[in-house]
């Protein structure tokens, strides 16, 4: 089963994709074979001025739709910016929600994690949710969003630029429950 994991800060060397970095390899532990997509690069069009163009995309794009179809689980990783959403999360979901691209809906699990670099995370996350589960609605598909969020906070005191555990305890035991959680309900939805 593939896991694919959105790293979407547009920072180099952000931690959100040290996140993504760990998150891989406990996924991979469980036997799952993962793939990271670091939104450093990211094109996605600004609703309002452009459309996604399914027949037309770019380098980015196309890695991103196809590595979206190949998984069963989608995990988004997505820094906190001034207690609220990184805009461009909001854009790649208001571009994603449309007719070409419902399939990316159907037959998934969908997991969200909310990172800060201080005491916050949780804003986002839940803010995922409720607009992963409004286009899962919307387009009219079969998929499941994880009621288990995970919410990670002083990245930077627990993992290094390889995103490596330095610190340990419930750092790390809340990433483990979120992937053994996520791992449960692919079983249970049987992919």
């Amino acid at each position: 089963m593939k896991v694919l994991i959105l790293s979407t800060s547009h920072r180099k060397e952000s931690n959100t994709l040290k996140v993504c970095l760990y998150l891989s390899k406990q996924f991979e532990q469980q036997g799952f074979s993962t793939h990271i997509i670091d939104f450093v690069n990211d094109d996605i069009p600004l609703v309002g001025k452009a459309i996604l163009d399914i027949q037309n995309l770019s380098a980015f794009q196309a890695e991103l739709i196809q590595n979206w179809e190949q998984a069963s689980i989608i995990i988004i990783v997505t820094p906190e910016y001034n207690w609220g959403l990184n805009a461009n999360v909001v854009n790649l979901f208001h571009q994603l929600g449309d007719e070409p691209f419902k399939h990316l809906f159907d037959n998934k699990i969908f997991g969200v994690v909310g990172i800060s670099s201080g005491r916050g995370g949780k804003f986002p996350a839940v803010y995922l949710m409720i607009l992963i589960s409004k286009l899962v609605n919307f387009l009219n598909q079969y998929s499941i969003v994880s009621p288990k969020l995970l919410e990670l906070h002083e990245v930077s005191k627990h993992l290094n630029e390889k995103g490596e555990s330095i610190s340990g305890g419930i750092f790390e035991r809340n990433i483990k429950d979120f992937v053994i959680y996520t791992q449960k309900l692919a079983q249970k939805w049987k992919f």
